[in-house]
């Protein structure tokens, strides 16, 4: 039998390796929401320099709401400004839970986080700097409930060999 500090070291270790393994990301920045409420005023700026254009990278929306929040979504625009200048746009619904009205995220309870993948396998055609800028486009002026939102974007992981 190992006694508490050998376990503890064993966790520890464990740990290591697992994060060592994972991919670092290129982008992973977040965003508190005063008051815990998102205003249509609050529009999110994310940037990032992509070198490697061979890469196929994981785009990500980290959010955290509270379990109280009134809805089973919320659309948000997001507009991407490549290094050209050029600048497109889409809508997306961020689908917090399903029909039933049970969460996707984990949660407590004060806040449940989820991460949402905005596309996986994604490829940048030009090096330089893209600004991602997010929008919420609800009917509400103000989203309560909405305590934060974060932008990550990881390699992708190379896919399994058959």
């Amino acid at each position: 039998m190992m006694n508490k500090p050998a376990i503890g070291l064993l966790l520890f270790l464990t740990g290591v390796l697992f994060t060592a393994c994972q991919p670092r990301p290129v982008l992973n920045e977040k965003r508190t929401f005063p008051d815990r409420q998102w205003t249509n005023a609050d529009t999110l700026d994310f940037e990032v320099a992509i070198q490697d254009t061979t890469q196929l990278y994981d785009l990500f929306l980290d959010v955290t709401h509270s379990p109280d929040f009134p809805n089973q979504n919320c659309y948000i625009k997001i507009y991407t400004r490549f290094p050209d200048g050029q600048r497109l746009g889409k809508l997306v619904s961020l689908e917090l839970a399903d029909k039933s009205g049970v969460w996707f995220g984990r949660c407590n309870k004060r806040s449940c986080r989820l991460a949402v993948p905005l596309q996986t396998r994604a490829y940048f055609n030009k090096p330089g700097d893209y600004l991602f800028t997010i929008e919420q486009y609800t009917r509400m002026d103000t989203l309560p409930g909405i305590q934060s939102l974060g932008m990550r974007i990881v390699p992708s992981p190379e896919p399994s060999e058959k």
